[in-house]
């Protein structure tokens, strides 16, 4: 769980620093009031690979993420997104 995200993960998808600094922020502030100590938001392009939707929190310590599928930021409002990540 600890090199997971940060070694493993990537050998298989790319994970890219999420674009959209205001959702960043909004989802960064559920975590902390869900006591999630992730520093990070990260996007990944699913879309070649599957239509479906999902959202995850991953890693332990100063490796813990928030990822979002692309396929999630493209089909949802923010709202929805936010109400997904609560």
């Amino acid at each position: 769980m600890f090199l997971q995200p940060v070694v493993i993960d990537p050998l298989y998808n790319d994970f890219y620093p999420l674009k959209d600094k205001e959702l960043e922020t909004k989802i960064l502030a559920l975590a902390d009031k869900a006591e999630i100590p992730a520093k990070h938001v990260f996007e990944v392009d699913m879309a070649e690979k599957t239509n479906a939707m999902n959202a995850y929190v991953t890693g332990i310590g100063s490796n813990a993420r928030i990822v979002l599928w692309d396929t999630t930021l493209n089909r949802l409002t923010d709202e929805q997104i936010l109400f997904i990540m609560a």
